[in-house]
């Protein structure tokens, strides 16, 4: 799914048992859109979130993030989506969210 939450955010919500491809759509799309196919993309499985920027961006303020809500409990509070900055980079940034039933 796809939505452009705020002004200059858009967003990919990429939804999908495990093991389906999402974090392997992810990774080409972040080296598509910072401009380095070689480009090492981890999973953002442990760390929750992790953060690109690069030539090949539309806008200078923009960078990609990638979060994977996965190892998080069932459903996850408004208090934990802004600890993890989401809100204000669904304003601002690129983001793509694995697991985006976690956050609802």
């Amino acid at each position: 799914k796809f939505f452009r939450p705020g002004s200059n955010g858009i967003c990919l919500l990429l939804y999908g048992s495990v093991g389906v491809g999402k974090s392997v759509f992810a990774r080409g799309f972040i080296r598509s859109m910072i401009g380095s196919p070689a480009e090492i993309v981890p999973s953002p499985s442990f760390m929750l979130e992790q953060t690109y920027s690069g030539p090949q961006l539309p806008f200078d303020q923009i960078t990609v993030r990638h979060f994977d809500l996965y190892r998080l409990q069932d459903k996850v509070s408004d208090v934990d989506l802004q600890a993890l900055g989401l809100p204000q980079a669904l304003k601002n940034d690129i983001c793509l969210i694995e697991w985006p039933e976690k956050g609802k």
